[in-house]
């Protein structure tokens, strides 16, 4: 009887690993371009906020709140999901001197319908949290 109660145990144990893994599995390319369109919280930390409104074509425009310096940027670009990574290439950009265009490349970690988080930083820093307000 004990035999079996362990057997079953390592059973259900090896099933909710999986069903874990399953869950935080990267979704494809495909399924994240589809719900790439609408609008976004967006959060880095304590540094900045923002809100991106993203179009079916993966074009954006995106208002960054600086809290430090209480000033507001102004963006707008593409994005584009190839291979797990989130490439946003900025056509606009309200500061000056900024030279356009300006490619940046982030590994999706984890994507789903209402959030997505991506790290621009190659794991040596803090990941970007997007959060979906809208669709």
């Amino acid at each position: 009887m004990k035999r079996v109660f362990i057997i079953g145990f390592l059973v259900a144990l090896a099933m909710s690993g999986v069903l874990l893994v399953q869950h935080f599995k990267y979704p494809g390319d495909g399924r994240v371009r589809k719900m790439l369109a609408g609008t976004w919280a967006v959060s880095w930390g304590d540094v900045a906020h923002s809100t991106n409104v993203v179009s079916a074509d993966g074009t954006y425009e995106c208002r960054i709140t600086d809290p430090p310096g209480g000033r507001i940027i102004e963006l707008e670009g593409t994005l584009r999901v190839e291979d797990g990574f989130l490439i946003d290439t900025m056509t606009r950009n309200n500061l000056p001197n900024v030279h356009l265009p300006r490619i940046n490349r982030g590994r999706i970690v984890r994507a789903n319908i209402g959030e997505m988080v991506v790290d621009y930083t190659n794991g040596k820093g803090h990941p970007v949290y997007y959060k979906k307000v809208s669709m």
